[in-house]
């Protein structure tokens, strides 16, 4: 099921709730993975498209460096995409 197959279930479901399907809509979104952006101030992190939280961070294990990262957010539960790796 895509999308737009979630949100016409939705449409049909909840006939006259309209603040029952924006938030719905909105979960469902959330589940769409994002790139994660490079905002944060902090050393070499990576932050969520959605609320700019701190997710994904780089730890030193040895002599390398690994990228420890998260499928959604901590806080606000948006999917995340760490396909283009911030540096």
């Amino acid at each position: 099921m895509d999308y737009i197959d979630a949100l016409d279930i939705l449409d049909k479901t909840f006939v006259g709730n309209l603040e029952a399907k924006v938030l719905i809509a909105k979960a469902i979104e959330k589940q769409i993975p994002t790139k994660v952006t490079h905002e944060a101030s902090l050393y070499r992190c990576c932050t969520c498209p959605s609320c700019h939280n701190v997710v994904g961070r780089i730890e030193r294990w040895g002599d390398s460096d690994v990228r420890i990262t998260e499928p959604f957010c901590k806080l606000c539960g948006q999917a995340l995409d760490f396909s283009d790796e911030c540096r």
